[in-house]
Parts: C-alpha cells; sequence; structure tokens
C-alpha cells in the first residue's frame, strides 16, 4: 500500500509538472501564432491523433497490461515493426490531404516518435517503475516546450512539428541506454498473431480519440477556425486535469490487475476510487466557477474572452470523465475490452450525432453540452457493468 500512495504521489508531481509545462506550450503558440495559426496547429492535432491511434495498433495498452508481471519482447519487436510501416503509408496519405510533403513529414514524424515514446513509458510503468517514468516524462515535456520557444519568431505548423520532432528525437538518443531500446529495435516483425490480440485495443483507442476529438473537427466544418480556437483553449484546462489524473487511474490499474490475477474481490477498491473522483471533480467545478474567467484571460489572453463560458459549461464533464478513467482500467484489468469496445461504439456514436444537432444552433456551447451528455452515458453502461462484476 505504501509503494502504491508514493507511486501515486511521483506521478501525481510529475503529471502536474508535465500539464503544467503543455499549457505553457499552447500558451506561447495560441499568444504568439494568434488564433489563425493556433487553430490551424489544433486541427492539425486533432486530425493526426486519429492516424495516431493507427501507428499505435493498441500495442501500448496492451505492453501496459502484460508488462504486469510478464515478459513483452517479443511485443515491442512488434510494436516498433508496425508502427513504422503505418508512419511511412502516414506520410504519403497526409501528402495528398494537406497538399504539402514537408508538413505531412515533420507532422507524421512528430505522431510517430510520440507514440513510440509512449509504449516505452508503457513497458515502465507496466513493470511497476511510476517514478522512473514521471521524470521522463517530465524531461520530454520541457525538450518540447523548449523547442518551440526557440522557434517562435518563425512560427507557423510546419515550424512547429519540425521543432517538436527533433526535440523528441533528441530525448529518444538519451534515455536509449536506460529504457533498453536495444530490444525495440532488434529485429523488423509483424506477427499476426499479436496484432490479433492487439486489434481490440485499437479499436477502442481509435473510437476514444474520435470520442475527444470529434467535437473540433466539427466546429472547424461548421463554424470557422476562430471558434476551433476558442474552444482549444478551453478544452485545454479540462484535457490539463485529466492528464493530472490519469496517473493514480494507471496505478490502480496495476492493483486492479493484481487482484484480477489472484482472483480477489475488488468491491472496496471500486466504491473508494469512485467517492474519490466524484468529490475531485467537484472541486475542479467551484474552481472554474470562482477563477476560470481570470486564468482564461491571464494564460490565452483576452483574444479568448469568449471562450471562458464553454470552459465552465466543460468543467461539468468531470463528474463523469473522472469516474470513468477507473472503470476503463477496470474493464480492461478483467480483460473485458471487448465490452468497452462495444460501449465506446455506441457512446462515439452518440456523441457524434449530438454535436452535428447542437453545434450549429449553440456553437461551441453546444459541443460541450455533447460532452456532457456523452460521458454520462458512458459512465452509466461502465458502471452498471461494473456492479455486475463486483
Amino acid at each position: 500500500m505504501k509503494k502504491m500512495f508514493l507511486d501515486i504521489f511521483f506521478q501525481q508531481f510529475s503529471v502536474a509538472a508535465s500539464a503544467l509545462i503543455l499549457l505553457v506550450f499552447h500558451f506561447f503558440i495560441g499568444r504568439f501564432g494568434g488564433t489563425q495559426i493556433y487553430g490551424e496547429f489544433s486541427f492539425i492535432m486533432a486530425a493526426l491523433s486519429f492516424y495516431a491511434i493507427l501507428m499505435d495498433g493498441g500495442f501500448k495498452t496492451l505492453i501496459f497490461r502484460e508488462s504486469v508481471g510478464g515478459s513483452v519482447k517479443q511485443l515491442k519487436r512488434n510494436a516498433f515493426s508496425y508502427s513504422f510501416l503505418t508512419a511511412a503509408a502516414g506520410i504519403v496519405i497526409f501528402t495528398f490531404i494537406f497538399g504539402s510533403f514537408g508538413l505531412s513529414l515533420v507532422s507524421v514524424l512528430f505522431f510517430f516518435l510520440f507514440v513510440f515514446i509512449n509504449m516505452i513509458f508503457a513497458e515502465i510503468k507496466g513493470k511497476g517503475n511510476f517514478r522512473l517514468e514521471g521524470v521522463m516524462n517530465v524531461c520530454l515535456r520541457l525538450l518540447q516546450l523548449i523547442s518551440v520557444v526557440l522557434i517562435i519568431k518563425f512560427i507557423s505548423p510546419f515550424s512547429i512539428f519540425t521543432a517538436m520532432s527533433l526535440s523528441f528525437i533528441i530525448f529518444i538518443l538519451l534515455i536509449y541506454k536506460r529504457a533498453g531500446l536495444k530490444e525495440w529495435l532488434s529485429g523488423f516483425n509483424i506477427d499476426f498473431g499479436i496484432l490479433k490480440l492487439a486489434f481490440p485495443f485499437i479499436v477502442i483507442d481509435f473510437l476514444t480519440s474520435i470520442y475527444f476529438r470529434i467535437d473540433i473537427i466539427i466546429i472547424n466544418y461548421l463554424l470557422d477556425k476562430n471558434s476551433v480556437a476558442l474552444y482549444s483553449s478551453a478544452y485545454k484546462f479540462v484535457e490539463g486535469l485529466i492528464l493530472i489524473f490519469t496517473p493514480v487511474t494507471l496505478v490502480i490499474f496495476r492493483k486492479f490487475r493484481e487482484k484480477h490475477l489472484e482472483g480477489e474481490r475488488q468491491k472496496s477498491l471500486i466504491f473508494t476510487v469512485l467517492g474519490l473522483s466524484f468529490a475531485f471533480s467537484v472541486i475542479c467545478i467551484l474552481f472554474f466557477m470562482k477563477f476560470g474567467d481570470n486564468i482564461m484571460l491571464l494564460t490565452f489572453g483576452k483574444e479568448y474572452a469568449s471562450a471562458v463560458p464553454v470552459l465552465f459549461v466543460l468543467g461539468f464533464s468531470l463528474i463523469f470523465i473522472f469516474p470513468n478513467g477507473f472503470l476503463t482500467q477496470f474493464a480492461i484489468a478483467e480483460n473485458r475490452e471487448r465490452y468497452y469496445a462495444l460501449t465506446v461504439t455506441v457512446v462515439t456514436f452518440v456523441n457524434i450525432v449530438l454535436n452535428i444537432i447542437l453545434i450549429p444552433s449553440l456553437g461551441i456551447n453546444g459541443a460541450a453540452y455533447a460532452t456532457i451528455a456523452s460521458e454520462m452515458i458512458l459512465f452509466l453502461f461502465l458502471f452498471t457493468k461494473t456492479l455486475q462484476r463486483i
């Protein structure tokens, strides 16, 4: 128990630092690039995040789960080989979409490096070394921020992705020995049997990405780039809180998985973490209500003042987002990824329909209301199934 709390403490500290660094990162781009460049950057990030799911192939989650008391050497070789091939194909695909080989190259390269690094982190966390992963994550984000600061006078989507890619390459070279990267690069191999094992996870990741990003895509096509920038700026605060909260769910995942392998009942643990997550969400909502307008103006500037109302609305989604994080980890720990994939499919469809209906009439606030409704439906599905299992 002591180790679990220490892991949570160090992960929370490192992820809080990483979240702060990422917020500053977006503040820099938003302030110095303006709504036009920040809107274009946000759109590319949202669009390519879908392809990043394909590059990951479900391996990150599979590696994390199987690293709990097991060896993943073969998984790692397959993961790198698969990601490399899909990245190469992605460069060709997005050259046609963006109309620029250069922008396609640097943006896909960035996401390939991002996916690969996250697989490395997944193995480290799966083995229980949350503190090492936390330190590495902070260093990675610092390098990413520094890279953008250095090119701030020449800011554009191309220069941003180029700088971030170079910073990630430097990071990989720095951790090569410490993270045992030789095993990842020991041979080019793709086993279709392993791909089959990872398939449910790629479905989950892909649908989750759509679920969290489709609002930005729909806003871009139904409204404009300025609206994308305003909604993205508000949602960055919610993402920051999710980023801070996620390490707790990952540490608890190891506990869920160990108890599952040992055949122990988990009712007490489930209700404890759900209660704490609900309490934390209420605190965050009250914080947004009290200081939301001030932090938006202080960080992004007066140009983003009209994003304050949507920040208030998005805050209420945390009532369901935080508990859903634990319920998701419990489902995966119990090998119920197929049920979870089906659930996310239904919720994603509902989310898309709600966005299409609400955004034209309510603007970016409509996207926020769609998020709240979708998270509530997901909670009902997962909580009902969890009660049956405990």
